[in-house]
C-alpha cells in the first residue's frame, strides 16, 4: 500500500465495502453508456478521464491522516449512508441527498472548492454550449453536483434555464 496514495487507498476502502454489500461498479454511469452504444448514440464526456483521476489523487492533499481517519470512520456507517442516499434520491429528496452528499465535503473548504464547485462551473460552460445545437443531450453526473446551493441545478436556474424535477 505505500505505493499508493492516501486517497487511492482510501477509495480502495470505500469499494471494498461496497462490494460487501453487493453494491455493483457498473452503476447508473454504465448502464447508460452501454445503452447509448447499443444505440449508436454518440458519447462524450464533460471532462477526460485524466482530469477525472486527477480529482481522486489531489483528494485529502496536504492533509492525508485525516483524510484516512475520516473515511475509516465513515466506513463504520457506510451501509445506512448508501441506503438513505438512495431512498433520498428514489424521492427526489434534494435536501437529504445536500445534507448526505455535499455537507460533510464543505468541512472541507478545498475539497469542496476542488471536487464539486470547479467542476460544477467547468461544466456550466459545456451544458450552456450544448443548448445553442439542434440536438437533445442526455447529461448525467454524480447526485452530489446536483444539489444545494452551489450545485448544477442552482446555477443554471440562476443563468435564466428553467429546471424541472420529472
Amino acid at each position: 500500500l505505500k505505493k499508493f496514495k492516501p486517497s487511492i487507498i482510501a477509495m480502495m476502502m470505500e469499494v471494498l465495502e461496497l462490494t460487501k454489500m453487493n453494491v455493483t461498479m457498473d452503476g447508473v454511469d454504465m448502464t447508460y453508456y452501454q445503452s447509448a452504444k447499443q444505440d449508436m448514440k454518440a458519447v462524450e464526456g464533460l471532462e477526460t478521464v485524466d482530469e477525472q483521476i486527477d480529482y481522486v489523487v489531489e483528494m485529502g492533499q496536504g492533509d492525508e491522516d485525516a483524510f484516512v481517519a475520516n473515511t475509516i470512520k465513515e466506513l463504520k456507517t457506510i451501509k445506512q449512508g448508501y441506503e438513505s442516499m438512495i431512498g433520498a434520491w428514489k424521492k427526489g429528496d434534494v435536501k437529504k441527498l445536500n445534507d448526505l452528499m455535499v455537507a460533510e465535503i464543505k468541512k472541507s473548504p478545498r475539497l469542496y472548492k476542488r471536487l464539486l464547485t470547479d467542476r460544477n462551473q467547468n461544466w456550466l460552460t459545456r451544458i450552456d454550449a450544448y443548448q445553442q445545437t439542434p440536438e437533445k443531450e442526455f447529461i448525467l453526473v454524480g447526485v452530489a453536483h446536483l444539489v444545494g446551493p452551489d450545485g448544477i441545478l442552482e446555477s443554471l436556474k440562476r443563468k435564466g434555464y428553467k429546471v424541472e424535477k420529472l
